[in-house]
């Protein structure tokens, strides 16, 4: 913790991973831009990204990318430009900027590269004297709990727009205004009430449920740890019964104009204080759906080039099963022509929202080479390296569970306490065990279910969008690699780690390294090793021995006391997705050496990241 005394009290409050991009930015001698929100005097910074010194573009990615609701509040700068520096990045920051998307007063942190002492600064945006800033590593997600409330606004605009809509810039700006106006668009917040004059004053945690503050389901893991509150965009017409005559407009043109029958789909995040008016939170989220409205038609303009190509990607859309409904004017078709992502992404306590093509011109799905220009754009613009991906359609932030499964389960684990050091699963994965999918392996289908966990997390995390494969699945795979004879399929006999790397190999391309024949009483002895795996690799590990498999999911080790603890998943659970009777009964939790059969002879398979780019 960094403790530099000003005034006025105002600090600025940054998780671990905010002091490692601070290292990037120095190493690199570019600029950052620190979004979040100011909360009593202090500065919570919730994402931040790399502008390259390029002051004039930092608003158009703090409103695009970033929740609505997030205000531009600092910069990184190297550190060798001193006070000159930062007066003059931030006159150019408050000049390129629109002045309602930047707080009074600026926190400014200044980083020579790793290991280097950082300092932090307050600037006042109008007089720029520069003041020293307390600075506290922290995790703001404890802040956010009580604090914030995350808002998610989801809908599906259905029009027939002229080509001019989208044949130009000034086109598709005219175009998203007027849709805005002519709709008279309405949030209405659980179904229930629509923000209106009378209520645009109140706040917005007067809406929020007894669910919505705090308690969950327990057969469900939350992403992130705040709840959201849905909201939609509406018509004033036909609300609630609502039938307020609207006058038509009527256009009139001697030119041809051809129109096209198009879904806008809009998907926007919001993240407010609890405090704030919902009068705020409206014009915030239409804000943020204008700007969607107007990346959602740059993207279908942008993989055809031409008119004549838009209506080609349309048309060849028919074949494709991607047509919605039929509009109820012409009975044309309605298609699809982009989608809306939220991820996580590392150094960012919010999700990074991104609108990819839903069809090439060709009229074929989008695979991940044809969206690689933008995603390796993603991971320049937010310091990320390119060797794992963050921003695949596997990747995308998740606000429910998307599968029957429990989803990281281990979450709700008392990880062990002393002095010793944790290392666990990077990333998500389901748990898969016996019996699920109705489908009866109890007694032989342990190693199955390991496999099909360890295939969730390589899913989850955009290496594969394949789905989890069946027993069948894998012993098809196993017998055509000439492992096994064909008999093998549909039997029920049991597999092991060997027979695992083999199949991720194969089906993955998946390297894996193979602990072998190890006996229960010297696993302990491998601590070291199965921990630079967690922090290295950050898979799930497969363990089999004596007919039995389990999945091990993290590692405690105590240089001190000698102390070793492991995260075990056991897959021989035959009830149903309950949390709690999970946790409680120890069919996810951490178990002492002692778990492992001393007389027994173990292999583990640790399996590697593949070697992607973006």
């Amino acid at each position: 913790v960094y403790y530099l005394q000003m005034a006025d009290n105002r600090r600025l409050v940054g998780s671990p991973e905010f002091v490692s991009f601070c290292e990037k930015i120095g190493d690199a001698s570019e600029g950052g831009v620190l979004a979040g929100i100011v909360y009593q005097c202090t500065y919570y910074v919730l994402g931040q990204y790399c502008s390259a010194l390029n002051w004039n573009s930092i608003n158009s990615v703090l409103l695009s990318r970033y929740p609505a609701g997030l205000s531009v509040i600092g910069l990184v700068l190297p550190g060798e430009g001193g006070h000159v520096a930062i007066q003059r990045d931030c006159r150019r920051v408050v000049g390129g900027t629109c002045n309602e998307e930047v707080v009074d007063r600026l926190a400014v942190v200044l980083s020579s590269g790793s290991g280097q002492e950082i300092a932090a600064y307050s600037v006042d945006t109008d007089s720029f004297q520069i003041e020293p800033m307390e600075m506290k590593i922290d995790s703001p997600q404890e802040w956010m709990t009580k604090e914030v409330v995350a808002v998610s606004l989801k809908t599906t605009f259905r029009r027939v727009i002229p080509s001019s809509a989208i044949h130009d810039a000034v086109g598709r700006e005219t175009y998203t205004e007027e849709l805005l106006k002519r709709a008279h668009l309405l949030v209405e917040v659980n179904k229930k009430m629509i923000i209106s004059r009378a209520v645009e004053h109140q706040e917005v945690s007067v809406l929020m449920t007894k669910e919505q503050n705090g308690s969950r389901p327990s057969s469900v893991v939350s992403i992130p740890s705040i709840n959201e509150l849905p909201m939609a965009l509406v018509s004033s017409t036909g609300i609630h019964g609502n039938t307020t005559p609207i006058s038509p407009l009527l256009e009139y043109s001697s030119d041809a104009v051809e129109w096209l029958t198009v879904s806008l789909p809009i998907s926007v995040k919001g993240v407010f204080l609890r405090s704030d008016k919902l009068g705020h939170i409206r014009d915030q989220l239409l804000k943020s759906c204008h700007i969607q409205m107007k990346m959602v038609l740059e993207t279908l303009y942008s993989r055809s080039g031409s008119i004549e190509q838009v209506s080609e990607v349309l048309d060849c859309t028919v074949n494709l099963a991607e047509v919605s409904h039929s509009c109820p004017l012409c009975s044309q078709p309605v298609y699809c022509s982009a989608r809306v992502y939220h991820f996580p992404a590392p150094f960012q306590a919010v999700p990074i929202t991104v609108v990819y093509p839903h069809l090439t011109s060709a009229g074929e799905p989008v695979t991940f080479e044809q969206t690689e220009s933008l995603r390796k754009e993603l991971h320049e613009l937010f310091v990320l390296s390119d060797g794992r991906p963050y921003f695949r359609p596997a990747n995308l932030h998740l606000t429910t569970p998307p599968s029957p499964y429990l989803l990281n389960p281990h979450k709700g684990a008392t990880a062990p306490s002393g002095p010793g050091r944790v290392a666990v699963v990077d990333g998500w994965y389901d748990y898969h065990h016996y019996m699920q999918d109705r489908f009866d392996d109890n007694g032989w289908g342990c190693a199955y279910r390991s496999l099909q966990t360890l295939w969730s997390w390589f899913r989850y995390q955009g290496y594969t969008e394949d789905p989890v494969p069946s027993h069948r699945d894998i012993q098809q795979t196993i017998c055509t690699m000439q492992k096994k004879e064909q008999s093998f399929v549909g039997s029920k006999e049991w597999i092991g780690s060997i027979e695992i790397s083999d199949y991720l190999n194969e089906s993955l391309g998946v390297t894996c390294y193979i602990m072998h024949s190890i006996r229960g009483a010297e696993i302990a002895s491998r601590s070291r090793e199965l921990m630079e795996h967690f922090d290295k690799q950050g898979t799930p590990v497969m363990i089999g021995g004596n007919a039995l498999a389990h999945t091990i999911l993290g590692v405690y080790f105590s240089e001190e006391t000698g102390d070793v603890r492991f995260l075990v998943l056991d897959p021989h659970y035959t009830g149903g997705e309950d949390l709690k009777v999970i946790l409680n009964k120890g069919w996810c939790g951490w178990k002492g050496v002692e778990f492992w059969n001393p007389q027994v002879n173990y292999n583990l398979c640790l399996p590697r990241r593949p070697e992607v780019r973006y």
